[in-house]
């Protein structure tokens, strides 16, 4: 699933005539196709126009689509016009406090802190190695990050912030359709990677069409 950030009255870093949510929606739509055109792959948008999305349908929509993969496309921006680049983002669940377990029982409560915490430790270190295949082409720091669609997702996510709007140079490239193009095709590489890496599994409607060539 492939989530290009903001959107609609939410814009997001606006500078100049620079637009966070269009040029990341554009960046989207031209991943998901060129993730599309490759056989092993099935890509969806969480938003496919310039409308307003809520964080938690953003998470119910890949979870709805059994969707393996969550990747949420951001732009930077910086008080400093120097900062540049690439930086991602995952959710390390030893930094965020435990939720509250109700009325369960101490057995229970113990049981499910043990699942819970087991299924999010795996979801981070699985987040972590997405993000070193894309840090083989795409330079910039690893952080941690409590954003809601990572927390809350149940499958390995990442946040990607592709560039800086505050930075002249990322500013201008992210504006241009060719060097879009060209970072999809950059990405799409590094998803096929990491979807490898992870053993993930070839969609079923990919399987049939496969099948049938």
């Amino acid at each position: 699933m492939i989530d290009p950030g903001h959107g609609g009255f939410d814009r997001g870093a606006v500078y100049d005539n620079a637009k966070e949510s269009q040029i990341v929606l554009s960046l989207a739509g031209k991943l998901t196709n060129e993730l599309n055109s490759r056989k092993n792959f099935k890509a969806l948008l969480t938003r496919e126009s310039d409308r307003h999305l809520n964080l938690a349908t953003r998470v119910k929509n890949a979870e709805q689509a059994k969707a393996q993969l969550f990747i949420s496309l951001h732009a930077n921006a910086a008080p400093e016009s120097s900062a540049k680049g690439f930086e991602f983002f995952v959710f390390n669940p030893s930094n965020y406090r435990r939720a509250n377990l109700g009325k369960l029982s101490e057995r229970e409560a113990v049981v499910k802190t043990i699942i819970t915490d087991l299924q999010q430790q795996t979801r981070f270190f699985q987040s972590i190695q997405t993000s070193e295949e894309f840090s083989k082409t795409f330079q910039g720091p690893l952080k941690a990050g409590d954003f809601f669609v990572l927390r809350k997702a149940t499958i390995p996510a990442i946040l990607l912030e592709v560039g800086f709007l505050s930075n002249p140079r990322d500013r201008a490239r992210l504006q241009k359709s060719e060097y879009q193009d060209e970072m999809a095709i950059k990405m799409a590489d590094s998803i096929e990677s990491a979807a490898a890496r992870l053993g993930l599994q070839i969609p079923i409607e990919k399987q049939r069409t496969a099948a049938t060539e």
